[in-house]
């Protein structure tokens, strides 16, 4: 039975496209061995700094140290070359070993392969100061988002190498696309909204967008500010014999564009 396991695990790998996305189940168990790999070189040639090596950092101010950038790298030189005698048995027993490990894992927690998706094994979520405490992470909370990518790929997911299913340690927040020559044609999306505010709906209403790699037209000219406006406010400033009352301000006139207005009929250029 553990052999048939092993077997499909195998044949999803081989199956694999090398796309780390969201839907992708061998994407999970390709980023999980590769953090078993680690834990492995670590714990033998760095036993009473292990942690540390992996990326575990000195400070609660940072989440991880810079050895983290080069844990890829390494990793990777090594399973290349296989230097023998560096792990304490052979390197096809110890990544044998290793996808067995991490294979065993994942069933243990999501069940049959085909609920393995990166996504779903490591989701993503926009976790606000004032959200880290229960009942505030209902309303400054985004997410659970499927998460997608690792350090390696375009779309940016930093794996955490000390715990590779925790939150992303970094991801494209914002996406720009300038057209120097159409500046009207120009796009942006943010992974979240406009709005700092929870209570709005621009609050998060960018991440459809940002999920499907869209982005929503920067209004440039003047014309285009107003064609696509919705609401006005002016700033009228007081007189010297007016009274002083809240919201008076210098003069300045601004204009919103509602973005929960472009997401259905949102196309690029």
């Amino acid at each position: 039975m553990k052999e048939a396991f092993s077997l499909q695990v195998l044949e999803l790998l081989r199956r694999w496209d090398g796309r780390v996305s969201e839907d992708s189940p061998a994407a999970s168990v390709f980023e999980l061995f590769l953090v078993e790999m680690a834990r492995r070189v670590t714990a033998v040639h760095t036993p009473k700094a292990s942690a540390w090596a992996m990326g575990q950092c000195f400070t609660r101010l940072l989440p991880a140290n810079m050895v983290i950038t080069r844990r890829m790298g390494h990793l990777v030189a090594l399973l290349r070359e296989q230097p023998e005698g560096y792990l304490p048995r052979s390197w096809p027993i110890e990544m044998a070993a290793a996808v067995d490990r991490v294979a065993a894992e994942l069933r243990r927690r999501h069940g049959p392969p085909r609920r393995w998706q990166w996504g779903r094994v490591r989701p993503l979520r926009l976790v606000h100061p004032f959200g880290q405490q229960r009942p505030f992470d209902r309303v400054f909370n985004i997410g659970p988002l499927p998460g997608r990518g690792d350090a390696g790929t375009i779309c940016q997911g930093t794996l955490d190498w000390m715990a590779p299913t925790a939150n992303q340690l970094g991801v494209p927040n914002l996406r720009l696309v300038i057209d120097v020559g159409d500046w009207d044609r120009s796009r942006f999306v943010l992974l979240g909204g406009q709005s700092g505010n929870p209570l709005s709906p621009h609050w998060d209403d960018l991440v459809p967008l940002w999920l499907r790699g869209q982005g929503i037209a920067i209004h440039w000219s003047e014309q285009a500010v107003r064609d696509a406006a919705v609401r006005e406010l002016t700033l009228v400033p007081r007189t010297a014999s007016e009274p002083r009352r809240a919201g008076r301000r210098v003069e300045r006139v601004a204009m919103t564009v509602d973005a929960t207005r472009l997401l259905a009929s949102n196309r690029p250029p």
